[in-house]
């Protein structure tokens, strides 16, 4: 009766603990060598923890139970050529990377370097809008009114795209 429910009820959330257990345990039985670290040198535009947003390979942590994050040199290579790309989308088109490390003296894991030389900004030199001449002057100047881009300021995709659609929808808005 009440008892043997009692008894059963009491054993089924150990035995859920237990299948949980065995399912992170399995979990985490993943082969090749761990990432422990990833550490960024050379980078003063842009801060480590942004660049390291923008890659695939993540470092897997210190706490118990945490997500296992194995080393795959493909990807890693993919992800030195999207942090040099990062870089020349927000106007750094010298940047490239000086030097990479893969330390495997830990067994089982890997300390990955990565040492970038940004290069100098590409600044805008000047900016300006053509082939609206035949434009009233009104029209003229909304279309070049809030422009992304400013002379003197680093020339980024972003600003670029954000420039190419303030000047359109100013002409949409006018009728155009």
């Amino acid at each position: 009766g009440m008892r043997t429910r009692r008894a059963r009820l009491g054993a089924t959330p150990f035995v859920a603990l237990l299948a949980l257990a065995a399912a992170c345990a399995t979990r985490q039985d993943v082969p090749g060598r761990l990432v422990k670290g990833i550490h960024i040198s050379g980078n003063h535009a842009f801060s480590s923890r942004a660049l390291r947003k923008i890659i695939s390979t993540q470092q897997t942590g210190w706490w118990p139970f945490a997500t296992r994050h194995v080393f795959d040199p493909v990807v890693w290579d993919q992800d030195l050529q999207r942090i040099v790309r990062y870089y020349q989308a927000h106007g750094y088109y010298d940047a490239q990377i000086a030097n990479t490390r893969v330390d495997k003296s830990k067994p089982g894991q890997v300390s990955l370097e990565v040492e970038v030389r940004e290069g100098e900004a590409t600044h805008v030199s000047s900016v300006d809008v053509t082939g609206l001449d035949a434009l009233p002057v009104a029209d003229r100047e909304a279309a070049r009114k809030h422009l992304a881009l400013e002379k003197g300021g680093v020339f980024t995709e972003p600003g670029w795209a954000a420039a190419k659609d303030s000047v359109r929808s100013a002409m949409r808005e006018r009728g155009y």
